[in-house]
């Protein structure tokens, strides 16, 4: 038996990771965990029993954090925010059409981790020389999509709530135009894209209700 444990690194989704069943942790709680090598803090967001064995393509939270693990952490976001403001001077130096959007440290400042989006390819081999130089950390380049950019921008949707993508939506499915069609819905982009530009992902989660309902309406 082991526990799926989702924890809160600042990131559009929460990271789904697993601890062994005699972890001493809690919702809330400071954690250490081990993602592709590299240790990393977070907060536990959410903890599940799960049976069997772990997957091994999931992150291991390893321990509850010390307080000098949180302390690390805290000088690892001042640092990260002057991390940004060199890596946004030199995206504008080397003209790279692409947008900064976080700056993160791994624990022990080894490696940081520029998340950004494009709409095309970027060379940015210089930028990684000149910053690995500088910064004295392997940089590791991770772009993300509109939908997880403006998962981590925030903001309010047109039915006045939180966008789902920020308060609960954990992943994404993939939403299509035929979803819309079968909701009744008008074929008008105004309506029907998100704040990312993209379909909207409610039409996703309410697509089940309305296949049901159809389908009681044909048998009765």
């Amino acid at each position: 038996m082991f526990r799926i444990i989702y924890v809160d690194c600042q990131d559009p989704h929460h990271l789904k990771c697993y601890g062994t069943a005699e972890l001493a942790i809690a919702e809330g709680d400071h954690c250490v965990f081990k993602a592709d090598g590299l240790l990393d803090a977070g907060r536990v967001a959410r903890l599940a029993e799960a049976e069997g064995d772990p997957p091994t393509n999931l992150s291991q939270v390893l321990r509850r954090a010390t307080l000098q693990d949180q302390s690390k952490a805290s000088e690892n976001a001042l640092f990260a925010r002057t991390a940004w403001t060199r890596c946004s001077a030199m995206i504008e130096q080397l003209r790279l059409n692409m947008r900064l959007l976080k700056v993160r440290y791994s624990l022990d400042r080894s490696v940081i981790k520029l998340l950004y989006t494009a709409e095309e390819r970027v060379d940015f081999r210089k930028l990684v020389q000149v910053l690995s130089a500088e910064l004295r950390a392997r940089v590791e380049m991770r772009q993300i999509g509109p939908r997880s950019a403006a998962a981590m921008a925030g903001g309010f949707a047109a039915c006045g709530r939180r966008l789902c993508c920020t308060s609960w939506l954990n992943e994404f499915d993939n939403v299509n135009i035929r979803m819309a069609k079968q909701q009744g819905l008008a074929i008008n982009p105004a309506n029907l894209n998100g704040m990312c530009g993209r379909l909207k992902c409610c039409l996703r989660f309410e697509h089940a209700c309305y296949q049901s309902r159809r389908n009681q309406r044909q048998e009765s």
